[in-house]
């Protein structure tokens, strides 16, 4: 005995395009909410960081202070540290 399988009818491509157009929206939602939660602020502080309190254009010497101070040997040391033990602790070790 065979079994014939009913199949229903066939999408129409108006539908195809609508979804495909529905895709493209979502992805340009995606592609803007990007943009403005990350990508702004992420320009702004960059903008910021290159002035003074006051907001006058200082260029990269709030950098050079930084870098110069011993605030910055204590924080990539505790960057580092916290790599290190984070890696030691998250991957495996091999055992034979």
């Amino acid at each position: 005995m065979s079994a014939v399988v009913e199949r229903g009818p066939t999408p129409r491509p108006t539908f195809l395009w609508i979804e495909a157009l529905a895709a493209r929206g979502g992805l340009v939602l995606v592609g803007s909410g990007l943009f403005v939660f990350l990508t702004l602020p992420l320009a702004t502080m960059l903008v910021r960081s290159l002035e003074d309190r006051a907001g006058a254009f200082v260029g990269f010497a709030n950098f050079v202070q930084y870098f110069a101070s011993p605030a910055f040997g204590r924080s990539a040391w505790n960057t580092i540290a916290f790599a290190g033990l984070t890696t030691a602790i998250t991957v495996p070790s091999k055992r034979n």
